[in-house]
């Protein structure tokens, strides 16, 4: 390219010179002393970019000029030069500013935890965000291209203030660039139910006031590290490191691990970026020996997401699955199936599964629960799901709360239930359900409270009777039963509203046909226990007023009228900020439909969060 001769004049702005002036130098340096200054984003500043990525940083008010002379470029400073023989990749300037900090976008407390999102600044690759002065971990502050994203999590309820500092290559913090956000409320999770109940101690890896328990351990799996990632696991005899997220949680089968633990998942987790996964139906899976495995795997703000599979839970204590995403699953997207206790679902979006026709068109189950005792299903967004809850496959379960969840478009089994004698319903939103709401079979007992039923066609159905057979009147097909051949079990309703359905009986004393035909038994007080005389059609069972008991667990009720508001808002129900993901519903002709709407499903399977970039500080 021959000999190259070239002088920049420093002061005031300073001009980039031609990438090409720099493809050909080589390793060396030579000169007097390197005066360079710390990066500050504050003052214009020459860039000298080595080739191994070290950059030095030269403020302009102390320079003189910076010569080019074929294979060397010379820093002239005020104090002396210094020349770089055949070691410099580029050399670029910022433009600095006495005023410049940090922009916050937004900032938002929310349930234990609080979020910001901030405008990134020119030349600055990490940021350092604190909580009333207490450092968050770093993986918690992500890249999101035009902007970064920080959240705190594990937080208790009270207000707080999120700090966003700028940090300089060196690992200097920019106090000066700082930015902090206004008081910031952050609110307790809804613990009522019965994952709590006779219990002391947080269920998963926190504590009742949202904080984690003593020596709990932390990991982020990433579509990156999600092979990779590594814990030591106590296996009984030895401490073992275990590779992989289904290894790691494979340990737990030794009955020996017990330590407090929170899995957390950043952006999305497609099975293609998964180990092995243990469960060939469901995907994930977890499971313990009986042992209280204080367990928590929670999604980072509003886009962790899994992607092509869902998450067994077998022989699970004390574990919480919160604020993450199944879509695609090739069964169901949680099961919680065989030996579990005190086990929470909550904040979770659960969307299609994989087409398998017929009734698994929509995929199978969306959050089933099986084999278990003393579990609440609570604060989750169904979006058009065809099967919700199967509430026992003929196994034992019981004790089981399903309160505040947002039944959106979905069909049935809200839940449907077998046996269970102990099953509360409460404060859910029913919105425009095509097929039914709660079913009751097989002797359960079932109460039924301050639900909001919009556009669901049969809010509560008995097997063999009531609306699910139209009081046993007209055709064959009209009385062979909407979901089961099953022997009836009883529901107690109380305080629900009820809009758009197409048939709701409640029982009627004395009266030929609603004292045997009826969906459910409507009580005028809370209190109020179901006669020994209200009994099933088929089977000839009645209703053990469980409710009513002194050892019903403490809760608070949301008023019925403000279900619809609460459960769809900010606070409510599935994913922080509801999501990445967001679709709108037809009412008009979603609400009787049952069908897979073919544009939903398209965007599900094309779902691809290409919004994060990954974590400031890592490549």
């Amino acid at each position: 390219m021959g000999y190259i001769h070239k002088k920049i004049k420093v002061g005031g702005w300073l001009k980039v010179l031609p990438f090409y002036l720099f493809t050909f130098l080589t390793v060396n340096a030579q000169g007097t002393a390197d005066l360079s200054a710390s990066q500050n984003p504050q003052k214009n500043q020459a860039v000298v970019t080595l080739k191994d990525g070290t950059k030095r940083y030269y403020d302009t008010e102390a320079l003189n000029s910076i010569d080019v002379a074929g294979s060397s470029i010379t820093v002239r400073q005020q104090a002396g030069d210094y020349t770089f023989n055949n070691n410099v990749a580029r050399v670029s300037f910022n433009k600095g500013n006495a005023e410049t900090k940090v922009t916050i976008r937004e900032a938002q407390g929310w349930l234990e935890s609080a979020y910001v999102k901030f405008e990134k600044m020119s030349g600055i690759k990490t940021y350092h965000v604190y909580v009333n002065n207490q450092q968050i971990d770093t993986q918690l502050v992500r890249d999101y291209g035009s902007y970064g994203r920080a959240d705190a999590l594990g937080l208790a309820a009270g207000t707080y203030r999120m700090k966003v500092v700028p940090v300089g290559d060196d690992g200097r913090e920019f106090e000066a660039c700082a930015a902090e956000t206004a008081e910031l409320s952050v609110r307790a999770i809804n613990r009522d139910g019965y994952a709590h109940h006779q219990t002391s101690e947080g269920i998963g890896a926190y504590n009742n006031d949202g904080t984690l328990k003593a020596g709990a351990r932390i990991i982020y799996v990433t579509k990156q590290n999600a092979k990779t990632i590594t814990l030591g696991m106590n296996t009984g005899k030895k401490e073992e490191t275990r590779t992989g997220i289904q290894d790691i949680l494979r340990a737990y089968e030794k009955g020996a691990e017990t330590r407090p633990l929170a899995i957390r998942i950043i952006g999305q987790l497609a099975k293609d970026d998964m180990p092995e996964l243990a469960s060939s139906a469901i995907g994930l899976q977890v499971k313990g020996k009986s042992q209280n495995m204080n367990l928590t795997i929670e999604g980072v703000g509003n886009d962790a997401t899994l992607h092509g599979f869902g998450v067994l839970c077998r022989n699970c204590r004390y574990v919480e699955l919160r604020n993450f995403a199944v879509m695609m699953h090739p069964e169901d997207a949680i099961s919680f199936d065989t030996n579990n206790e005190h086990i929470w679902g909550h904040h979770l979006d659960i969307f299609y599964g994989q087409n398998k026709g017929g009734d698994k068109a929509k995929g199978d189950g969306s959050f089933d629960v099986k084999g278990t005792m003393y579990c609440t299903v609570s604060d989750n967004h169904f979006w058009d799901s065809g099967k919700c809850h199967l509430n026992s496959n003929g196994d034992e379960v019981d004790y089981v709360t399903y309160h505040h969840n947002w039944y959106d478009h979905s069909d049935s089994r809200h839940p449907r239930v077998r046996m269970s004698q102990h099953l509360h319903v409460f404060n859910n939103y029913f919105d425009g359900n095509a097929k039914y709401g709660t079913g009751a079979t097989t002797g359960s007992c079932i109460f039924v409270e301050k639900n909001y039923f919009r556009n669901c066609k049969y809010p509560m159905l008995i097997s063999k009777q009531g609306s699910d057979i139209h009081n046993g009147v007209g055709s064959s097909s009209e009385t062979k039963g909407t979901f089961s051949s099953e022997d009836g079990g009883i529901i107690k309703a109380f305080d629900n509203y009820i809009v758009g359905q197409t048939s709701f009986e409640p029982y009627k004393a004395g009266d030929a046909t609603y004292s045997k035909h009826f969906d459910a038994y409507v009580a005028t007080e809370r209190q109020e226990q179901v006669p020994a005389e209200v009994v099933t059609l088929q089977g000839g069972t009645g209703y053990n007023n469980f409710d009513t008991s002194s050892d019903f667990y403490q809760y608070t009720p949301t008023a019925t009228a403000e279900v619809p508001s609460l459960v769809t808002g900010p606070y409510g129900a599935g994913r922080c900020e509801h999501g990445d993901f967001q679709y709108t519903f037809d009412n008009s002709t979603q609400d009787k439909n049952s069908n897979v709407i073919t544009d939903l499903s398209d965007k599900l399977k094309n779902y691809t969060n290409t919004a994060l970039i990954g974590i400031f500080g890592e490549e």
